[in-house]
């Protein structure tokens, strides 16, 4: 099949032939039933397919992705992080004014109070409050994730991307799950380093599994994951690489390089996925 030439345009022959590629993860893992295309408004997008697609060229689609709907994904980025923050404020500022109201009723505040070494109530109260602040930052870490994975997918099956597409509830619970299970992992596994980077190379394909499969558990996106990799491990390594370069350079214009860093990399993910599992997926000229 020839790839979709951009915006309306007429096909144009390129360097991605066509196949008899599966319409799903799952299918094209276990060599079962030919992609069966749905309705699209005008042209249907290219298939992206291995070994072609390489990390550089996938990055690059990543950024015209980006380009493409700038204004929604810029906002998007800036609504969740000023969400973020307001969370972060109200929890500590609710959790500081119950925990300073107990810790008088426990009698932890005197007239000498400030002279006084910290007293067990007061570590409760300084606990408590880094645990509410971090729990609740944490979830809405996980749903603004979920939502950017959510709207890139979205992107690369040729759809429009509105301001609602970020802010999905029902329909990103599942990948929610399937980010904090993966986090989980390379948390735990960063605190030996090695293993933290065998969990990031090998796991994250799952979220971009789980939001074009729905259906999928998080054990059998976390397995199709860890199958697409070896599948293809140079470009599914090298996307990882570039994609944490990227982040690198982005974070060192603090605040700025966050609106660009998230949308970049969650694309990135996405067409790195379609790309070694040969999914349907749209391409930009």
């Amino acid at each position: 099949m020839p790839p979709y030439s951009g915006h309306g345009g007429p096909y144009q022959p390129g360097p991605y032939g066509g196949g008899n590629y599966s319409g799903s993860f799952e299918n094209h893992f276990n060599g079962t039933g030919p992609y069966q295309q749905g309705p699209w408004p005008q042209q249907p997008p290219v298939m992206m397919g291995v070994p072609q697609a390489e990390p550089g060229y996938i990055i690059g689609q990543s950024f015209k992705a980006f380009g493409d709907a700038a204004a929604e994904w810029i906002v998007g980025v800036l609504a969740h992080l000023g969400i973020l923050t307001a969370v972060y404020f109200a929890v500590n500022f609710a959790v500081m004014v119950v925990s300073f109201n107990v810790a008088i009723v426990m009698g932890s505040i005197s007239s000498t109070a400030a002279s006084e070494p910290l007293s067990f109530a007061g570590v409760v109260a300084l606990l408590l409050t880094f645990v509410a602040i971090f729990g609740c930052v944490f979830a809405c870490m996980l749903w603004m994730q979920a939502n950017f994975c959510y709207a890139a997918n979205k992107a690369l099956d040729g759809e429009k991307l509105t301001f609602g597409d970020f802010f999905q509830f029902k329909s990103v619970a599942g990948l929610m799950k399937v980010f904090l299970c993966v986090g989980f992992m390379v948390t735990v596994g960063s605190l030996l380093i090695i293993p933290g980077i065998v969990a990031i190379v090998l796991f994250w394909a799952a979220p971009v599994i789980k939001a074009k499969e729905p259906s999928l558990t998080v054990g059998q996106c976390l397995s199709l994951s860890q199958q697409m990799v070896r599948q293809n491990f140079g470009t599914a390594l090298g996307t990882v690489v570039l994609l944490g370069l990227i982040q690198f350079a982005f974070s060192l214009f603090l605040f700025l390089g966050l609106i660009p860093a998230f949308p970049i990399t969650a694309l990135g993910f996405a067409f790195a996925a379609r790309a070694i599992s040969q999914q349907q997926c749209r391409l930009w000229p």
